[in-house]
C-alpha cells in the first residue's frame, strides 16, 4: 500500500445519515436449524455450537449470541451475499453487549478480505451501537456481491458477546464535479478529493483506496493527480494563546454544517450532513420555466441551503441565492434561485466548533466555512477545462479577535503513484506544483502511461505569503505535523522546529540565506532553485502554501479563492516537460479570474447575470476581427462599457458603451485577448476576442 496511514483504519465512526438506502439488515428474529436467517456466507469458520440464539434483544425478542470462543485467533461468521455499487460509501451500524474481542471485515470475489473494524476488546454489559464505514471506489466492476464477516476471539465469558439490528445503507456526505476534464470529490466536512471512510476501501488486488481527484475524467481511468487536501487556519487570541484547525488526513477538525447552538437537532443533521451540486443549465431551466404551470422544481433547487435556522444560532444566510422579490427568504416558487460560480457548483458549508481532537478544547477558532468549488464545460478553453476552482468564505463566529492569523492550503500530491514525484513553486503566479521525478511513473495501479503529466494548486484572491513542502516521515524537521506547533510553523514559513526556511540545497540549512518559498527555479530549463537539478531523492510530496499575518476580529469574514490547473503536453518528453504549459493554464486563469470582479460573500456570482444576458442578446462581431468590431445589444443598457485585457490580466482598453449598435477600433497586436461588457460592475458577457490582423 502507497501510505502507511492505509493501514490506520477508523475503528468506530459516528455519521448522521440526511437519506440512506439500506441494502443489508438483520435482526435476528428468523432462525432455522439453530442458524440465524441471512448468515450462510462461505466464509464461515466458527463452530455452529458457539452460535446461539438469545432471548434478550436491543429491540424486538432474539438477538445473536457468540459463546466458547476461546482461543486468541479469530474465527467468523458470515452474511449471505448482498450488492454493493461502485463510488458509494456505506455505514455499518450494529448493537453490541458482552465480553470478548471482535472484529468486522468486507468478504469479496470469495477471496478477498477487507478488514475494516480492527480487533478490538468489547466489554459492554449494556446495548452499545457502532458505526463503521467502508468505501467502494475502487471496485472494478460497477456493483460486488460481498459478505459482512463478524469475528470473534477471547470469548470466556459464559454470557458471550450478543449482537443485535445490523444495516448496511449508503450514505451520500460527498459529491463529485465531473463537467470537464477533472473529477473531483468533495465532502460535506471541507475535506477534498478524498476522506478517511475512504480508507476503509473494498479494493482487489492493488495498492491502495482510489484518490478522488481523477483526471483526466475518462470511465476508463484510474489515474489522479492529488490524494487529499484540506484547509488550515491559525491565529493568537488576546490572551496570546494559539488556536488552531487544520488536518492532513485520518484526524478530524473541521465538521459539517454552519457553527449552530445544538449540532444534535435533528432538523440540523437532516439538513446539513451533505454536499449540494447543481448546474447553470438547471438553474437557466429554472429562471424560464418557474411560473409555468406544469414545471417541477428540481430536488437541488428546492434543497438549496440558503437561509439558515436563526433560532438554532446559525446564521441567516448560508448559502447564496438571487432574492427575486427581495423577501430575505428563499422562495423558488416565486423565482428564487441558487447563485453559483462556472457551469457546475458544489457548495458546502462546514465549522471547527462542534469538535476535534486537539489537546483543549479552547484551541478551535469558532469559523464557519462556506465553501464552493466550482469549474466550466467550455473544451475550447483548454486552460478552464483542466482546471477546477474553489472559493472559501470564512467567518469568525467566536468573540476572540485573532491577530497573527494564517490561512493555508495543504495539498498532498500524488502524480498517479505517489512516492516519485518533485515539487516546486512560481513565485509570479502564486503556483505550487508538483511533478514527477523519474522519466515513467509508477509502479501502480494508478500511475500513467507515457510521461507523466504535471499538476498545479494556486491562490488566485492574494498575494501568497509562504509556501512549503513536507516529507511523508516522522522526521522532526520536516516531516508530518502533529502538534498544533507544527502546524502553525508550517503555515509561517518555517520549519517544524521553528526555523526559517532558507533558500538552497533542502530548505533547511541555517547557514544559507531565509526565504519565503521552496524550489522557485525552472526544473524545465535546469534554471534556479529546483529539486531536479539538485537531484534529489523522490518521494511523496505534500505542499502548503499560506497567506497572512492577517487580523480577524468577531464576525469579520475573509475569503480565498484556489485554483487548481492540470496540465499533460503530449509534445514533452520529459516529466517537467509540461510545466510551461502549467505555468501558461496558470496565467490564463489568473487573467480570467481577474475579470470576474469576485467579491468576497459571493456577491458576484455570474449566475446572477443569466437572465440579464438572455434579456439583452448582446453580440460582439465579427471575431476574429483585424481590430474593428462591433457590438450590438437588443436594448440599450445605460452606463455600460467594454473592457479588452491581455491573457495576463492586465486592462488595455475601455470605452462606454453609448448606443446599442456600436463600432469599436483597436490598436493591438494580432492574438488573443478577453473582453468583458458590464455595467455598474456588474459583468453582462464576457469572452474571447481574436485579432489576426
Amino acid at each position: 500500500m502507497k501510505k502507511n496511514l492505509f493501514f490506520i483504519m477508523l475503528a468506530i465512526i459516528s455519521i448522521n445519515i440526511a437519506s440512506a438506502q439500506t441494502v443489508f439488515s438483520s435482526d435476528f428474529e428468523v432462525w432455522q436449524n439453530n442458524h440465524p436467517e441471512g448468515w450462510s456466507g462461505v466464509n464461515t469458520t466458527i463452530n455452529p455450537s458457539s452460535i446461539g440464539q438469545l432471548a434478550e434483544a436491543q429491540s424486538g425478542l432474539y438477538s445473536l449470541n457468540i459463546t466458547k470462543q476461546y482461543q486468541t485467533n479469530l474465527n467468523y461468521i458470515s452474511s449471505s451475499c448482498f450488492n454493493v455499487e461502485k463510488n458509494k460509501i456505506y455505514e455499518i451500524s450494529l448493537w453490541i453487549k458482552g465480553k470478548g474481542n471482535m472484529s468486522i471485515d468486507i468478504y469479496f470475489n470469495q477471496t478477498e478480505t477487507m478488514n475494516i473494524f480492527p480487533i478490538k476488546p468489547i466489554n459492554n454489559e449494556v446495548w452499545k451501537e457502532h458505526k463503521i464505514v467502508f468505501s467502494t471506489f475502487v471496485l472494478l466492476h460497477d456493483i460486488a456481491c460481498v459478505e459482512l464477516t463478524l469475528g470473534f476471539s477471547n470469548v470466556l465469558s459464559t454470557n458471550g458477546i450478543s449482537i443485535d439490528n445490523i444495516t448496511v445503507s449508503e450514505v451520500k456526505t460527498y459529491e463529485t464535479l465531473d463537467i470537464n476534464n477533472i473529477a473531483a470529490t468533495i465532502f460535506a466536512n471541507g475535506t477534498l478529493f478524498n476522506t478517511p471512510e475512504n480508507y476503509n476501501s473494498v479494493f482487489s488486488s492493488i495498492e491502495g483506496p482510489a484518490s478522488l481527484f481523477q483526471v483526466p475524467n475518462q470511465e476508463s481511468s484510474n489515474s489522479s493527480t492529488i490524494f487529499q487536501g484540506s484547509i488550515w487556519l491559525a491565529g493568537i487570541d488576546q490572551s496570546n494563546n494559539l488556536h488552531l484547525s487544520a488536518e492532513t488526513y485520518s484526524t478530524e477538525k473541521f465538521f459539517w454544517g454552519p457553527v449552530a447552538n445544538d449540532y444534535d437537532n435533528e432538523s440540523y443533521k437532516e439538513k446539513y450532513n451533505r454536499v449540494w451540486k447543481i448546474r447553470k443549465s438547471e438553474i437557466q431551466n429554472h429562471i424560464n420555466n418557474y411560473y409555468n404551470p406544469g414545471y417541477v422544481i428540481p430536488q437541488n433547487i428546492l434543497d438549496w441551503p440558503a437561509n439558515g435556522d436563526i433560532t438554532n444560532g446559525e446564521s441567516e444566510r448560508i448559502a447564496p441565492y438571487c432574492d427575486v422579490n427581495e423577501n430575505g427568504i428563499y422562495d423558488p416558487q416565486n423565482g428564487d434561485y441558487p447563485a453559483i460560480r462556472g457551469d457546475e457548483a458544489l457548495f458546502f458549508v462546514f465549522n471547527d466548533d462542534r469538535g476535534g481532537d486537539l489537546p483543549n478544547v479552547e484551541d478551535k477558532l469558532k469559523v464557519e466555512v462556506r465553501a464552493m468549488a466550482y469549474s466550466y464545460q467550455d473544451s475550447l478553453n483548454e486552460s478552464l477545462y483542466n482546471n477546477i476552482f474553489i472559493s472559501y468564505e470564512i467567518v469568525n463566529k467566536s468573540q476572540n479577535t485573532y491577530t497573527n492569523t494564517y490561512f493555508g492550503n495543504f495539498t498532498d500530491i500524488d502524480l498517479g503513484y505517489g512516492l516519485d514525484d518533485y515539487i516546486g513553486y512560481d513565485t509570479t503566479l502564486n503556483l505550487i506544483y508538483g511533478y514527477n521525478g523519474k522519466s515513467t511513473d509508477g509502479p501502480s495501479f494508478s500511475a500513467f502511461s507515457g510521461v507523466p503529466p504535471v499538476q498545479g494548486i494556486m491562490l488566485l484572491s492574494h498575494t501568497a505569503s509562504k509556501s512549503l513542502f513536507f516529507e511523508n516521515s516522522s522526521d522532526q524537521t520536516i516531516g508530518e505535523p502533529t502538534t498544533p506547533s507544527d502546524f502553525y510553523n508550517y503555515l509561517q514559513g518555517k520549519t517544524k522546529t521553528g526555523n526559517p526556511i532558507t533558500y538552497g540545497e533542502n530548505g533547511i540549512n541555517q547557514s544559507n540565506p531565509t526565504t519565503n518559498h521552496m524550489f522557485t527555479g525552472y526544473p524545465e530549463t535546469g534554471i534556479g532553485w529546483n529539486e531536479k537539478t539538485l537531484n534529489n531523492l523522490f518521494g511523496d510530496r505534500k505542499g502548503v502554501i499560506s497567506y497572512g499575518p492577517f487580523t480577524l476580529i468577531p464576525n469579520e469574514k475573509i475569503c480565498f479563492d484556489i485554483a487548481y490547473p492540470f496540465a499533460k503536453d503530449n509534445s514533452a518528453t520529459t516529466p517537467e516537460g509540461s510545466l510551461t504549459l502549467l505555468r501558461q493554464r496558470a496565467a490564463e486563469i489568473q487573467a480570467f479570474y481577474n475579470t470576474q470582479n469576485i467579491t468576497c460573500g459571493f456577491n458576484d456570482v455570474s449566475i446572477k447575470d443569466i437572465l440579464r444576458d438572455n434579456n439583452y442578446k448582446i453580440s460582439l462581431y465579427p471575431n476574429p476581427n483585424t481590430g474593428t468590431f462591433s457590438i450590438q445589444i437588443t436594448e440599450f443598457i445605460p452606463k455600460s462599457k467594454i473592457e479588452i485585457y491581455s491573457i495576463l490580466g492586465k486592462k488595455l482598453f475601455e470605452k462606454e458603451i453609448t448606443t446599442n449598435n456600436q463600432t469599436f477600433n483597436l490598436n493591438l497586436n494580432s492574438g488573443i485577448y478577453l473582453y468583458v461588457i458590464k455595467t455598474n460592475n456588474q459583468i453582462l458577457k464576457q469572452d474571447k476576442i481574436i485579432i489576426n490582423k
